[in-house]
């Protein structure tokens, strides 16, 4: 038979297109797998695990304890104010470590002495000054994040953001310290966990925005970054850290009544007694 005639060729195709289907398919499935792989490699972001330690530090702005060169560091930070995405001139590092009650973060904030601004205001009024925040989704719900402002000397500040809106009212139980070197400024913090919300889980996970604020040229900076599509939203671009081992408490709510008691006597023929009752309720939370 010629092999050149329509039979054949026909022939031909009907053995091929199995072969020609069979490996579009695969290619198919092998570009879906790695567009899926791709996808979730973006949006899972291993969380950091901040270092385990026995001993906590003494709260004094000094970092000299082994542990903090032990401890996972984070550096890199980019501004997201005045502009997104550039490298700072004055750079930061910071070290996270805790114990079992306890959540510890050391800053080196590298920058010129003689350029830092600090100040020893009342608490919640430093904000004009240099400063590091850490704004901590503590429950990890994405629904509000509480912020631990602490200029150069140690002198803090603390809000609540939930739906929109940062409120400085709450004055939380939390240590600091900061002192100027030569090099800049460091700060040390510690959270008791007894002052924070969180999951009763093992590991627990939280999440965390660090900040960096230089008065003198309006600049924020942060790690991690903040993506310039999604803006300067916090609660949806934060860090997970994940803490094992930590102590779970129950926070029992008081609701203390005061009570007072008049009494009113009207002289008459018909002498009566009224009295009245009023009480003011005021919630108060303790953990």
């Amino acid at each position: 038979m010629n092999r050149g005639s329509p039979k054949h060729y026909l022939r031909s195709l009907a053995r091929t297109i199995p072969f020609l289907l069979l490996s579009i398919a695969a290619s198919v499935r092998a570009a879906m797998w790695t567009d899926t792989t791709t996808e979730v490699t973006a949006v899972r972001v291993e969380p950091l695990r901040p270092l385990l330690i026995t001993n906590p530090p003494v709260i004094d702005g000094i970092l000299d304890e082994p542990f903090w060169k032990l401890a996972p560091h984070v550096s890199g930070f980019k501004t997201f104010v005045p502009d997104f995405d550039v490298v700072p001139k004055e750079q930061t590092d910071v070290a996270l470590a805790y114990d079992r009650e306890n959540l510890y973060f050391a800053f080196r904030c590298y920058d010129d002495p003689g350029k830092i601004k600090a100040s020893v205001p009342p608490r919640d009024k430093m904000l004009s000054d240099d400063f590091i925040c850490i704004n901590l989704d503590s429950f990890n719900d994405k629904q509000g994040l509480t912020a631990f402002y602490v200029n150069p000397l140690g002198i803090q500040a603390d809000s609540r953001f939930t739906a929109n809106n940062e409120d400085f009212s709450p004055d939380f139980i939390w240590y600091s310290a900061g002192r100027t070197d030569s090099l800049g400024y460091t700060v040390e913090v510690q959270l008791p966990l007894k002052s924070l919300r969180y999951k009763n889980d093992d590991p627990t996970v939280m999440e965390v925005v660090l900040e960096r604020y230089i008065s003198r040229r309006s600049e924020h900076s942060c790690y991690p970054r903040m993506d310039p599509a999604k803006g300067s939203a916090f609660l949806t671009q934060m860090y997970p850290l994940a803490y094992s081992g930590v102590d779970h408490y129950k926070l029992v709510e008081l609701l203390p009544a005061v009570t007072a008691t008049r009494q009113d006597v009207r002289s008459g023929p018909a002498s009566s007694a009224i009295s009245r009752r009023e009480g003011r309720v005021s919630p108060q939370s303790m953990g």
